[in-house]
């Protein structure tokens, strides 16, 4: 029998750049229902933590310097972050959807 693979259609890519600071700010860009996946990028030179909108360096969980994290989404959701340190962090997202 022969194997069938589904890949899921891409129809729309954004990519934003974002200085993220204290407090948290939303990452994820409009809330796009039709989301399947998010990359982070964290090209500061501190680290940045990310979470839901309480999101605080203290429980979010660390992005550090150069890292990229892959996120899959199944519906509609916010990620925040936070930046560590003073000033802000440099963070590029990439949404898909």
């Amino acid at each position: 029998m022969a194997q069938v693979q589904i890949v899921p259609f891409i129809a729309k890519i954004t990519h934003t750049q974002l200085w993220v600071g204290s407090p948290a700010v939303p990452i994820s860009g409009a809330n796009l229902e039709a989301r399947k996946e998010m990359l982070i990028s964290n090209v500061a030179g501190q680290t940045m933590f990310w979470g839901s909108g309480g999101v605080t360096m203290n429980n979010g969980t660390p992005l550090y310097v150069g890292d990229s994290l892959s996120v899959p989404f199944a519906g509609s959701i916010f990620v925040y972050g936070v930046g560590s340190g003073t000033g802000s962090s440099d963070i590029r997202v990439m949404e898909f959807a």
